[in-house]
């Protein structure tokens, strides 16, 4: 029997539910920034997926195994001198990981971007001590550029921020 396949696209108000069900997870708020909410509630998943039902082009986006929500990759363009970088990111809900399913959508991430974007930089902070994420960056071709150190405060203690990157000709 195949492997559903794993794509991205938008969310829409019947991902609700779902949505607050797979990102009500305390170890997945524990690697992203403070402003993702845990508890994670149903009014949490309304708003976001108003927000960015609002973008055009769409920036943050459903990952889907078949038509299972599994996780959320995205990100947001920079502006100014930065006008032609973007910042991405991605998780999954718990149920996913260990399966390749982040490494797959970032790959689909990075093509969305460099299609629908005037971006020519994808660029990632990654937590110190979440390697399972870097290791889908680097499977993706992005390259570590710097240790941003103690750039993060996350539940009391300070860490260090890895700083990985991909160009558009890379």
């Amino acid at each position: 029997m195949s492997q559903p396949s794993i794509s991205i696209r938008g969310l829409s108000q019947s991902d609700v539910s779902r949505l607050a069900e797979i990102a009500n997870d305390r170890r997945i708020a524990n690697m992203l920034r403070d402003y993702f909410p845990h508890p994670y509630s149903t009014s949490d998943a309304e708003g976001y997926i108003s927000y960015v039902s609002e973008q055009d082009p769409l920036l943050n986006l459903g990952i889907f195994e078949g038509d299972l929500l599994v996780g959320v990759c995205g990100g947001n363009l920079l502006t100014d001198v930065h006008r032609h970088t973007a910042e991405i990111g991605y998780w999954l809900g718990a149920e996913a990981w260990g399966r390749g399913i982040a490494s797959k959508a970032l790959a689909l991430l990075v093509n969305h971007y460099f299609d629908h974007t005037d971006t020519i930089r994808l660029q990632a902070h990654v937590f110190s001590n979440n390697p399972a994420s870097e290791q889908v960056l680097i499977k993706n071709g992005f390259i570590l550029e710097g240790v941003c150190r103690k750039h993060v405060y996350k539940n009391g203690v300070y860490l260090d921020a890895l700083l990985y990157a991909l160009l558009k000709d890379d």
